[in-house]
């Protein structure tokens, strides 16, 4: 049975064995739908927010309006290429130390830990998100850790039309958000990358 879940913050074997996972996923997916005809033939790399979601530059950056889900990334898969997310980062760990860029107007001290803004990512399937996938509520990433995981990965197969809504807690600008998303693709070998030879 499919559970809509958002996990924990896993240790350093459990990041590892999740990652893995979704790698093997991934590549048996793109094999079943004919992507590619082996696994020689296939790659797996990081997910990349331009190249591979449609966003502005390579650089996650998100806005978003408060209290609200707002559309921030979609589009059609391509017909060589599925890919998954499994995970969440936050870029801004804490006000002390990190990478923090975010514009703080009237936020400062303990609230800037919160920097980015986002509530809840909502995980889109169909035309206007006419399906919703999962739900992933991430409010407790800032004051547990600086990133979560989940065991149940949201994956776009080819062709899928997706998108991904983001709920702010407050309004905030692309120089605002910075929520990294922690996910894989597998696409044919040379498409992008030519990938490792080991």
């Amino acid at each position: 049975m499919v559970e809509g879940t958002l996990g924990y913050t896993p240790t350093t074997e459990e990041k590892q064995a999740i990652e893995r996972d979704v790698i093997t996923e991934l590549k048996r997916r793109a094999i079943a739908q004919k992507i590619v005809a082996s696994e020689a033939d296939l790659v797996v790399r990081d997910i990349l927010p331009e190249t591979d979601l449609g966003l502005s530059s390579e650089e996650w950056i998100e806005s978003g309006v408060a209290g609200t889900y707002t559309l921030v990334i979609s589009g059609r898969n391509p017909e060589n290429k599925v890919w998954g997310i499994y995970g969440v980062k936050n870029e801004h760990v804490t006000a002390v130390s990190g990478a923090v860029k975010p514009n703080l107007v009237a936020v400062s001290g303990a609230a800037m830990a919160q920097i980015p803004p986002v509530l809840a990512i909502k995980w889109g399937l169909g035309a206007g998100a006419a399906k919703v996938k999962d739900i992933w509520h991430i409010q407790r990433m800032y004051v547990q850790n600086d990133e979560i995981y989940t065991d149940q990965p949201v994956i776009y197969n080819k062709k899928e039309l997706f998108s991904i809504y983001m709920m702010a807690r407050v309004n905030a600008s692309g120089a605002d958000g910075h929520l990294i998303l922690l996910g894989k693709v597998a696409e044919p070998k040379g498409e992008t990358i030519m990938g490792a030879e080991f």
